[in-house]
């Protein structure tokens, strides 16, 4: 019995999502990115031009943007120690294969002769280049790790693992014992650091110190209000290293820090970041958190992305008690336990 009209047109209308669904299925940009002899670069950069959208390159090499309409797109990948590369990608659908391969050039950071004298007033914020063109691209360097490191961080524990060992010293500087246990402290902290405000007032009434992470290092409201300068080139943990020293501006007052980031002088990866408080010379009332040393040290893993070794927080906390007597000064050390 042949179907009325009526029915051919509900059943054509319910079809037709199906029949157009190819048509409108989100497409995906894909490629490799590999070196000038062919060999993957995992963990670098890639971005869309003209957007915001960015992802990692995985252990392979191999990088996927989806959510995209058909179109042809420009891609940039960066990524650290290598010149940046771009290319003009067609976007297709999952079941393309990746086909599209941009190769990236490794750079040779020349540095001019660097004469480091004395230290004057910072008022030149940022990365200044004072010291050539070598010494420019050591700071974007700087950047680009503190930005991968924020991408790879996100996919990390939601908590890490600390030692931490406490030293309980009496009025008269004498030790009266110490104290040693297993902490978990939150990946993503509930304050940022705030330039010239790292003193803040805590519900309990308690002043604590918020040092800055190492994705400050690339946040503007840092490089807006620290002066970056070359320092020397120098051995740490054992590498060939190029020091770069940071201090807050002249004109920013409160508590701040300063301190130095070591790149590697090969690769120029990120080796360490030290960070020492300013501003607070003498203990203030009610300060619980003082002087603090914040010492990060990264290393490379197997999969060629970086991991922060060993993360090292000491400070004094003053006042309190200890087994009955008064503690005029204890000395707090945090050691990282869990590689990430």
């Amino acid at each position: 019995m042949p179907r009325s009209p009526a029915v051919c047109i509900a059943l054509a209308a319910f079809l037709a999502p199906a029949f157009l669904a190819p048509a409108l299925e989100a497409q995906f940009v894909r490629g490799l990115v590999v070196d000038s002899s062919g060999a993957p670069v995992p963990f670098a950069i890639v971005m869309l031009a003209d957007s915001s959208r960015s992802v990692l390159t995985d252990s392979k090499g191999i990088f996927r943007i989806g959510d995209l309409a058909r179109a042809r797109y420009r891609v940039r990948v960066r990524q650290i120690g290598f010149r940046p590369a771009e290319r003009d990608v067609e976007a297709g659908d999952s079941l393309v294969a990746v086909r599209d391969t941009l190769r990236l050039v490794r750079m040779a950071v020349m540095l001019e002769t660097v004469t480091v004298g004395p230290t004057a007033a910072c008022r030149q914020t940022g990365f200044a280049s004072a010291g050539g063109e070598g010494v420019a691209e050591l700071f974007e360097q700087l950047s680009l790790n503190a930005q991968r490191w924020v991408m790879i961080k996100a996919a990390g524990p939601d908590s890490i693992r600390y030692e931490r060992n406490r030293s309980y010293l009496g009025p008269n500087g004498t030790l009266l014992g110490d104290k040693t246990d297993t902490i978990s402290l939150p990946r993503m902290r509930s304050e940022r650091y705030q330039p010239g405000a790292m003193l803040r007032q805590e519900s309990s009434g308690h002043l604590v110190l918020i040092v800055p992470a190492i994705e400050d290092l690339a946040d503007a409201r840092f490089l807006g209000t620290h002066c970056f300068r070359y320092a020397a080139q120098e051995f740490v943990g054992g590498r060939s290293a190029h020091r770069i020293d940071f201090e807050p501006a002249a004109d920013l007052t409160g508590v701040d820090v300063r301190g130095a980031a070591w790149l590697d002088v090969g690769s120029l990866l990120l080796l360490q970041v030290e960070y020492h408080v300013t501003g607070m010379d003498k203990p203030q009332r009610g300060v619980v958190t003082y002087n603090p040393v914040v010492k990060s040290t990264f290393v490379t893993g197997i999969d060629g992305a970086p991991r922060m070794a060993t993360g090292t927080i000491t400070q004094q906390v003053r006042k309190g008690t200890y087994q009955g007597k008064d503690v005029a000064v204890s000395i707090v050390r945090h050691r990282l336990l869990e590689k990430f």
